[in-house]
């Protein structure tokens, strides 16, 4: 397995530093206000994730298209200047008449690039998110021709949602092929809290079983202190010495 580290900021490339020999790869949030060049110094492999709604970005809604447009846009000159293996996108959420799935579409299918990857979402509030069924997950895959990132944490709360199995539907989403993932826990409520691995009530260690040995996952978990985010890597190593 690949364990992957998750950053936000120029801030936490330090960070990334000492945690260099832990892990084989790192993730950033392309975020449009910082300088293209602050990620420069990385040397491990790269993924991209874009800005997504929590930024003001939403595929779906007309009214955000031109913004949308430019944040995919600025995540790709990123890919191209740190040679970045894939770009993570939302598909986004409905929340007004101007939104719909064809304008998500749309957007991502102006977009020839094969390094763009869908990430599932989760039931989360009043947030009508698009992909978060096995079912939804894959027409948009075969619409926009676009790849897949498997979010666990986002897979726990849409299974609690649908009052499935959330082992059985993870299942269900490695039958996409997934190229990637996210990991975090979380409990059976509508709250993608990004818990640490082993603190809420996911049941990780199936999902871990479902998919390759050699997959790239990503710990999307909180970075309050160096010990908890160590542990979090030691929990991924651990179950991958005795897969």
């Amino acid at each position: 397995m690949n364990i992957g580290f998750k950053i936000f900021s120029p801030d936490q490339v330090e960070l990334l530093e000492k945690f260099s020999d832990y892990v084989d790869f790192v993730e950033i949030m392309a975020v449009q206000s910082y300088r293209i060049d602050a990620f420069d110094g990385i040397k491990l492999p790269i993924y991209i994730h874009c800005e997504h709604e929590d930024f003001g970005i939403n595929l779906p809604d007309l009214g955000k298209e031109q913004a949308s447009r430019q944040a995919i846009s600025h995540s790709l000159k990123l890919a191209d200047r740190l040679k970045a293996i894939k770009v993570v996108v939302h598909p986004g959420y409905i929340d007004n008449d101007k939104c719909s799935e064809d304008q998500a579409i749309k957007i991502l299918s102006g977009f020839n690039d094969d390094r763009i990857i869908i990430e599932n979402m989760p039931v989360k509030g009043a947030n009508n998110y698009l992909c978060r069924e096995t079912e939804s997950i894959g027409n948009f895959m075969a619409r926009s021709g676009k790849g897949f990132c498997l979010d666990f944490g986002h897979a726990t709360l849409a299974a609690k949602a649908g009052n499935n199995d959330p082992a059985e539907f993870v299942e269900s989403l490695v039958g996409l092929g997934p190229v990637y993932y996210h990991i975090s826990d979380t409990i059976y409520a509508e709250l993608d809290d990004h818990r640490h691995l082993g603190r809420g009530d996911s049941p990780l260690k199936q999902y871990l079983k479902l998919i390759p040995w050699d997959s790239y996952v990503t710990v999307e978990t909180a970075k309050e202190n160096e010990q908890v985010m160590l542990a979090d890597i030691r929990y991924l190593r651990e179950f991958e010495s005795i897969k």
